[in-house]
């Protein structure tokens, strides 16, 4: 599936095989957004651990779509059930309408709408994030 944004940017459904690249994206981005979020409580070795143990294959239970860019994973957003519970994107690349393009998908997919997940800590931090769709 190519963006509507340029013929760069494609957006795929992960594999097994995408996880631990997905793991490391979610991590970079995540420390990089501190202090706006809250600081990981995670190491990187627990953060890959877990991503390892999603079920991609499965998407009536996770769905898990890629932003990719010459084939490097730039973005990533989780969709399960009715929630977004993540939508990250590579801090180097953030401002340039991935994190949209990933939304405007999960929008297209979701079309009776969707809620966002957001953890009670980050909640507590950043009150504006805790909203729904």
């Amino acid at each position: 599936m190519a963006a509507e944004d340029g013929p760069d940017l494609a957006l795929r459904p992960a594999t097994g095989a995408d996880l631990p690249e997905i793991a490391e994206l979610y991590y970079a981005a995540r420390m990089a957004a501190v202090p706006a979020m809250p600081a990981l409580v995670h190491t990187r070795e627990e953060v890959i651990a877990h991503v390892r143990g999603w079920k991609v294959d499965a998407p009536a239970e996770r769905e898990v779509w890629l932003a990719e860019d010459d084939l490097e994973l730039i973005g990533y957003a989780v969709v399960t059930g009715g929630w977004l519970d993540a939508l990250y994107v590579d801090p180097g690349r953030q401002g340039s309408g991935i994190g949209s393009t990933l939304l405007d998908l999960v929008k297209s997919r979701r079309p009776r709408g969707f809620g966002l997940g957001s953890s009670p800590a980050t909640c507590r931090h950043a009150p504006s994030t805790c909203v729904m769709a």
